[in-house]
């Protein structure tokens, strides 16, 4: 029935004229793909906030599957723990969402490090406290922490790029950031869970996050751009 549901959720989706012409079979998709990673490639600021992006996605990648492994070989629960785990990323990923688009406005540095040393210390506490209540808490706490960068995260990108092409460029970067690196984080952190353990996996993933937060107080864009420093009132296509 949610499967029903969610198809005629399609028909109440109303999508004004642009006036352009759409093309049709892969050499069209080919075409706007190659014309976004172009305009990425020619943005040095551009290209260093993919990078970044596609880094650190790389990391918590694992994150798709972890519950399920942790549910069962650290805390020893059924299914029903782990549905409740995924319901506690579920529910930081709409409060950090919701809280990210009421209060902030504006991609901040500080917004970079507080998120990813947030979900490193999360990661940290899932390694250390075996305890269900605990856990919870922190797997809200995980994906909340990352929402409140992937909101203005994903607005800096959009309005970053020209009006003309920005479909174009959003849809280039998002094949970079998730379509590569989350299939290949996933297999690698599947295969580190399997032969060192969860454990192990959660301490990579912590030290790797807070060198991530380092890293990101020397990204150029963030601190140069001006777009990026001083908000997006003003686009810039100079990056």
């Amino acid at each position: 029935m949610s499967f029903w549901l969610s198809g005629l959720s399609f028909l109440l989706i109303t999508i004004p004229p642009n006036g352009r012409t759409v093309g049709k079979g892969t050499g069209r998709f080919l075409g706007e793909i190659t014309q976004g990673f172009r305009f990425i490639l020619n943005r040095r600021h551009f290209r260093s906030l993919i990078v970044f992006a596609s880094a650190a996605n790389f990391v918590a990648s694992p994150m798709a599957i972890f519950t399920v492994v942790y549910a069962r070989q650290v805390l020893h629960g059924s299914s029903s723990l782990y549905g409740l785990l995924e319901v506690a990323l579920l529910s930081g990923g709409i409060l950090g969402s919701f809280a990210a688009g009421k209060y902030s406005s504006k991609l901040r540095l500080s917004q970079v490090v507080v998120a990813l040393v947030g979900s490193g210390c999360a990661v940290a506490g899932l390694g250390l406290v075996v305890n269900r209540l605990f856990a919870t808490g922190f797997l809200v706490v995980f994906s909340g922490v990352l929402a409140l960068l992937n909101i203005p995260f994903i607005t800096s990108l959009e309005l970053l790029a020209p009006d003309d092409i920005r479909g174009r460029v959003v849809q280039s970067a998002f094949l970079l950031i998730g379509g590569v690196t989350t299939p290949i984080g996933l297999v690698v952190g599947g295969w580190m869970m399997t032969t060192f353990g969860v454990r192990t996996v959660l301490v990579a993933m912590w030290a790797l996050l807070i060198c991530f937060a380092g890293i990101g107080t020397q990204v150029r864009a963030f601190k140069e751009d001006a777009a990026l420093s001083m908000g997006f009132n003003k686009r810039s296509k100079n990056v």
